[in-house]
């Protein structure tokens, strides 16, 4: 999310509120693209966070502590000479442009008074945070910017700060609608997000939407009085904000600098900072899925390579035969003169008594030649059972790999997948992370526990209940439900455990929680999905069997379509409320 100007300019109006009569206490900087600066005032302590992240850079208030690197960078180093201790002047936007300049009061190296000003440049991929003297020179910044990487303006230490280039935009309370046709030629959207000074992307489709406008309607095809339309609406927008504060629609969860459709206004920093949560929550939840899903996917794939292997030497000894009856032809047949690399003999084994020719080790004579084909018909029969159980063992191991895949593609919670690679430290597939210390006593393993419970539902009063991974559907099957329960899972491909706690369903309650198992498993994109259910009394889990791997009786089986816990829940509501009203 790429901040507007208009967004900019009411955090500029709540941190020049918030910030009068505050000094900065610490500077912090947490990593090549964050730092922040704590701030006292009046017995308050006050977070201000900068970030020029290419694609989340922003200024705001945070009210929680972030790591910070053992060794702070030289630009840490030198805000900290500079800026704790400083008194906070001002901050101030520059017409309607992506920055902020701070300025703030010190003192020099002799004591006088005297100016710094810290300006963060919130442009995207070239977002930057500069730290200039009184009279603009730059002392550092956290991106330097040489000639050969911009050569109109540089952003080095010794250089006169020069602002990025002026927009030519038309004023936000007075434009005139395109004339010209390139203007005409491209969309509504386009043209206003390129000509109209301080918004952008999320303000103009909110304002399009507000006025029923498509945004891809073309420019030249608006009337004038649908121009005249928007122009009124975004004065009208402009007259209800509210200085200081972001609005936060409940259509798409945007954060805009003016109220459109229905949301609520928050101060900007707080919003800010709840909307960047929640976004570098999902970019973890992302990486991390991704980091566990490669590490499975090769484990997998070696798996599989590996039950390939087994499968083929199975099939080697499944031709072992062979290799006894050229023994015992070959211990009937007479030693040649001239040794050769193979041998006809008649095949007495046969009806027709062909001729069939065998491969001789040339180093050997006839009747070690046969007690070599022995041996090896001998070991393949004894490596058949070792491999048919290998091939089981790499079956299963497969299988379980394919479930934990299925939980880990499903979810959208961290501490799932907190215990998600905790299932996989005790599997061996995951190294348990190394101690930050070294302890000459000898700890004794605590048995790991399910860090949160399966996921619950209330379905016309009757308790439903979901794993979301194999080791919460370990703990509901053998744990937490009652033999008089009933049990649901996908047939044959991975999915969650779902348990109805109640000894009598009704006939509903049976295809919703077939829906839900449907829902929660591998073939969730499918059309219908076949589901086996039966009463908790009939799952039995072996002893050393995999996390979520167990063996049911007795089951009846029902097609259905993956619903999801939220459409079950809205179907349900409904229905009362049809009762209700009946």
């Amino acid at each position: 999310m790429s901040l507007e100007g208009w967004s900019i300019r009411a955090l500029q109006e709540e941190l020049q509120l918030t910030l009068t009569d505050s000094k900065v206490d610490r500077v912090f900087q947490h990593s090549s693209t964050e730092l922040s600066l704590e701030i006292h005032k009046t017995k308050t302590p006050l977070r201000l966070l900068f970030s020029i992240h290419p694609q989340f850079a922003r200024v705001h208030l945070i009210t929680q502590k972030r790591k910070n690197p053992p060794v702070p960078p030289s630009f840490c180093q030198l805000l900290r000479r500079r800026l704790e201790g400083a008194r906070f002047i001002s901050v101030e936007q520059p017409d309607l442009e992506r920055m902020l300049i701070f300025r703030f009061s010190v003192y020099d190296e002799l004591g006088n008074p005297d100016e710094i000003h810290l300006i963060a440049e919130l442009m995207g991929k070239n977002s930057n945070l500069i730290l200039c003297d009184r009279e603009f020179l730059i002392l550092d910044a956290i991106k330097h910017v040489p000639s050969w990487q911009n050569r109109f303006r540089e952003i080095l230490p010794g250089r006169p700060y020069q602002r990025p280039p002026l927009q030519t935009k038309q004023d936000f309370f007075a434009w005139n609608p395109p004339t010209k046709d390139k203007d005409l030629s491209i969309s509504v959207s386009d043209w206003l997000k390129k000509n109209i000074d301080g918004i952008g992307v999320p303000t103009v489709q909110a304002l399009l939407r507000e006025v029923g406008i498509e945004e891809e309607q073309m420019s030249a095809f608006l009337s004038e009085e649908q121009w005249n339309l928007l122009q009124h609406r975004m004065q009208v927008t402009y007259e209800n904000r509210k200085a200081g504060c972001l609005y936060q629609t409940e259509l798409s969860q945007t954060l805009l600098p003016f109220a459109f459709s229905t949301g609520s206004w928050s101060p900007a920093s707080s919003a800010l900072e709840e909307h960047f949560k929640q976004i570098e929550q999902h970019a973890t939840l992302l990486q991390e899925r991704n980091r566990l899903s490669s590490i499975l996917q090769a484990a997998w794939t070696k798996g599989r390579k590996k039950l390939f292997a087994l499968e083929e030497d199975l099939q080697q000894g499944k031709d072992a035969d062979c290799y006894r009856i050229w023994g015992e032809l070959l211990k009937n047949a007479p030693e040649p003169e001239v040794r050769e690399e193979e041998i006809q003999v008649t095949n007495y084994y046969d009806e027709n008594l062909e001729t069939i020719t065998i491969p001789l080790d040339i180093r050997l004579n006839i009747a070690q030649n046969a007690q070599n084909y022995f041996k090896r018909y001998s070991k393949a029969r004894k490596g058949e059972k070792i491999i048919l159980e290998q091939i089981e063992m790499i079956r299963a191991e497969v299988k379980y790999l394919e479930s934990v895949l299925m939980s880990i593609q499903q979810t959208e919670e961290l501490s799932i997948l907190s215990e998600i690679q905790e299932e996989l430290i005790q599997q061996g597939f995951i190294s348990a992370p190394k101690a930050t210390h070294k302890s000459t006593k000898k700890k004794t393993k605590q048995p790991s526990k399910v860090l949160h419970e399966p996921l619950r539902l209330t379905i016309d009063g009757v308790q439903v209940s979901i794993g979301r991974n194999n080791l919460q559907n370990d703990d509901l099957t053998m744990e937490l439900s009652r033999n008089s329960d009933w049990w649901f899972h996908s047939k044959e491909v991975p999915g969650s455990h779902v348990v109805v706690h109640t000894a009598e369903p009704s006939d509903s309650m049976f295809e919703l929680a077939a829906a839900l198992a449907a829902w929660f498993s591998q073939a969730r994109s499918s059309s219908y999905v076949g589901i086996d259910y039966t009463k908790r009394k009939n799952v039995k889990k072996f002893k050393g069997a995999k996390p979520g791997s167990v063996h049911y009786t007795d089951f009846y089986t029902l097609y259905v379509a993956p619903r999801s816990p939220d459409d079950i829940l809205l179907l349900n509501k409904g229905n009362h409320s049809q009762q209700g009203e009946l």
